[in-house]
């Protein structure tokens, strides 16, 4: 039986603190951190694209593009004038421009057509080019859904006189050509680039071909026609003025003067007509398509393509996931929130069911116990991780105690974050040290501790505060560490934790307790199931708060820390169940 004979309580003061002042920095170790943490979604992403971009090469044709340079000359052939031959002269930029749009006309198609042959106007490697592969597959898709939405389209009503079929194939024939040619100038030279892309390198080059020889075709007709004209209209002039000159009615002079017109006008039309025999254009080839080159799909930039936008994507949901995930998963966001140390990551293990406790090591009679395996982590594994971490708790609550002994409150946000195990394995730590310890059940409503470590209906503190049971008589010994046990015990008569704990006879019997034992380790219920914790957290000398990895928000975090009475007792967090990518700082 414990001596009860006590000294007035110490007074505890632990002012309410701030959250720690924290600066957020991106590195190179939060980058590999943020890489090894959300690793599975930027493979994934990475995989899924470079899927896509290899499914789109198998189903998309190969295109291939040929192209040719034609120079519009700024020297004029003049063979009638004296001295120099060709005539220097300056073309505007409009006026190249104007030769561009020409290339690009559909006349110019549609003689391309009738140079290459009618049967182009139903060649599969060119009718019905544009686009081709997934994109007209995705045009018909959606033509399709638009046709059943909105009913079959309207047939248009056509002007003027009906085409023929083959009209009809030569006018496609020819649309197809102008989708697919390619007309620039290079730079601000007199350089005219024409290009064509089809699924046959040999067709993209006769088209390429056969659109430059239209083009000079139709600037010599041009000319030809140009030069008609100039030469009809002389001839009737030069009518005109043969017939003034042989008018009698003339003054010598003025007769004179019309036939000095006349010669001038008879020269001119010479030139006209021997200019006409000699057909010039102002263009000319200075390099032929060959058949064309592959064009696309790039195969190289399609997979390098697919590969950096799968990884953005994935990378990018990860970040979504970081941003929008509010639970808590690093000691940084503990003790941002809490604004007390976190004293490290517990980490996660698993029993298995070999080594779980077996109820022979239980002594009913001398009431010795064998704990739990999941009790024994800390014993089993002493320079491991988890038993650094709990004695660096230890540390933080002896600091906190101010004195020979004290009571510590180990609590958490809601149950199941390991709160029990904590408890046990801290305690048994401690105990193996040579240090008179004592763990408590405090959690009446569910006394996880006392239902693994003790046999089914044991007394407990239900007991000894309703005066049914002396203290001695409750208490169990661990066989490994000479731990002493308090079980919660029987709570038929539906005892609250909060008025357990808040009676007199508590707050005496742990005045007691402290004479006994250095350090008593308290299992508490979860701070958000009710009032318990707030309720008694004056006889605490210091609270741990336990918080699960990945499983508690920082605001129900928060929530529960600002408890009254709670936040300025705690003396440090621990990070519970952390996964190994966890401890490796991929949270």
């Amino acid at each position: 039986m414990l001596d009860r004979q006590t000294t007035p309580p110490r007074p505890v003061s632990l002012a309410p603190r701030e959250p720690l002042p924290r600066t957020f920095e991106i590195g190179l170790p939060e980058i590999l951190a943020f890489l090894r943490r959300r690793r599975m979604p930027i493979i994934l992403g990475t995989l899924l694209c470079l899927l896509a971009g290899l499914a789109y090469l198998v189903v998309t044709p190969n295109m291939y593009t040929a192209q040719s340079a034609l120079l519009i000359d700024t020297r004029k052939l003049s063979i009638f004038n004296d001295g120099n031959v060709f005539e220097d002269s300056s073309l505007s930029t409009a006026a190249v421009e104007t030769q561009v749009q020409l290339l690009r006309s559909g006349q110019i198609a549609l003689k391309v057509v009738d140079l290459i042959g009618p049967a182009v106007a139903s060649d599969p490697r060119l009718v019905g080019e544009q686009g081709g592969g997934i994109t007209t597959t995705i045009r018909s898709f959606l033509s399709g859904i638009k046709a059943a939405i909105l009913g079959p389209a309207e047939p248009p009503v056509v002007q003027g006189p009906q085409l023929s079929p083959e009209e009809i194939a030569r006018q496609r024939a020819a649309a197809a050509i102008r989708a697919n040619l390619k007309v620039t100038r290079a730079d601000i030279s007199y350089v005219i680039n024409v290009s064509f892309t089809a699924r046959d390198p040999n067709l993209a080059a006769q088209i390429v071909n056969a659109t430059a020889e239209a083009y000079l075709e139709d600037q010599t007709a041009a000319q030809f026609t140009t030069a008609q004209r100039a030469t009809n209209w002389l001839q009737q002039r030069i009518e005109e003025l043969r017939r003034q000159s042989a008018d009698e009615s003339l003054s010598v002079r003025e007769r004179n003067a019309v036939r000095a017109t006349y010669d001038s006008f008879l020269q001119r039309y010479t030139q006209t007509v021997q200019q006409q025999s000699l057909p010039l254009t102002e263009a000319r080839v200075i390099t032929a398509a060959a058949p064309g080159y592959k064009s696309s799909p790039k195969t190289l930039l399609v997979l390098v393509g697919s590969l950096m936008l799968g990884s953005l994507a994935g990378a990018s949901f990860g970040l979504a996931r970081d941003l929008l995930d509010r639970r808590v998963r690093t000691p940084e966001q503990a003790e941002d929130i809490a604004g007390v140390p976190c004293l490290g990551l517990l980490p996660l293990f698993s029993v298995s069911r070999a080594a779980r406790r077996n109820r022979k090591n239980i002594d009913p009679a001398s009431r010795l116990l064998m704990a739990d395996a999941a009790y024994s982590v800390g014993l089993d594994a002493p320079n491991s991780r988890f038993s650094e971490t709990l004695r660096a708790a230890r540390f933080a609550a002896e600091k906190a105690f101010g004195g020979p002994a004290g009571v510590l409150g180990i609590v958490s946000s809601v149950a199941g974050e390991g709160r029990s195990t904590v408890a046990a394995n801290m305690a048994r730590l401690i105990a193996q040290g040579g240090v008179r310890t004592l763990l408590i059940d405090g959690d009446i409503a569910n006394p996880k501790l006392s239902e693994t470590m003790t046999p089914a209906g044991t007394s407990g503190l239900v007991q000894v505060m309703a005066g049914q049971e002396e203290i001695g008589n409750v208490l169990w010994m661990d066989q490994a560490t000479k731990l002493h046990f308090l079980p919660a015990g029987s709570t038929g008569s539906g005892v609250r934790t909060a008025d357990l704990f808040r009676s007199p006879e508590t707050a005496s019997l742990l005045k007691a307790l402290r004479q006994h034992y250095e350090f008593i380790v308290i299992d508490l219920p979860a701070v958000m199931q009710g009032v318990d914790v707030q309720a008694s957290s004056a006889l605490f000398d210091a609270f741990l708060f336990v918080i699960e990895w990945g499983s508690v928000t920082d605001d129900a975090l928060l929530h529960a820390f600002r408890k009254e009475g709670i936040e300025e007792r705690v003396v440090g967090t621990l990070l519970n169940k952390v996964p190994k990518a966890g401890r490796a700082g991929q949270v």
